[in-house]
């Protein structure tokens, strides 16, 4: 997998959204998501649902994240990586992806926590400094530094989005 630098901006909406007590979706959405077909990054680790990362196949930018919390705790920690925030977006490109192959599975575990007014998912055991690159001004994707991806940090967590999290009994 090649990750790219861009400074090639989309618009993103975050959504967190309550399916009952222990489960929630997150959910990072281009505003004005592509018609064309998707490349698919999956990290699942057989238990929960999976780590969707879909990528525009004409212009190898991410067009939505989503993943789970099931039946977890999310728990106030600090993480001892240091995040180093870019203001530039990443390209995907993934020489396994074909016309005929539109997806990849990676066997890969997160923990999901919450820093301050900040939730961040992030693939267990990850070590040294995390690459954080701007979706949006509240959203990134993390990438360490052998440009593998790691997590999502989701910035300025909203009162209302918290109520959710509490709602759902996760929080």
């Amino acid at each position: 997998m090649e990750i790219l630098k861009s400074n090639n901006k989309i618009e993103y909406d975050r959504k967190i959204e309550g399916m009952g007590i222990g489960l929630v979706l997150f959910k990072i959405c281009a505003n004005d998501e592509s018609l064309c077909a998707k490349y698919h990054l999956i990290y699942e680790n057989g238990w929960k649902p999976p780590v969707d990362i879909a990528i525009n196949m004409d212009s190898s930018q991410i067009e939505y994240i989503s993943f789970f919390a099931q039946d977890e705790k999310i728990v106030e920690e600090k993480i001892r990586n240091e995040i180093i925030l870019f203001d530039n977006t990443i390209k995907i490109n993934d020489f396994d992806f074909s016309e005929r192959k539109y997806e990849k599975s990676i066997q890969k575990e997160f923990n999901i926590v919450k820093v301050n007014n900040d939730i961040i998912l992030l693939s267990k055991n990850t070590q040294g400094k995390i690459l954080a690159y701007q979706l949006d001004e509240n959203n990134y994707i993390l990438c360490n530094q052998n440009n593998d991806i790691v997590g999502v940090l989701m910035k300025q967590i909203l009162s209302t989005e918290f109520e959710v999290l509490k709602e759902s009994n996760i929080l």
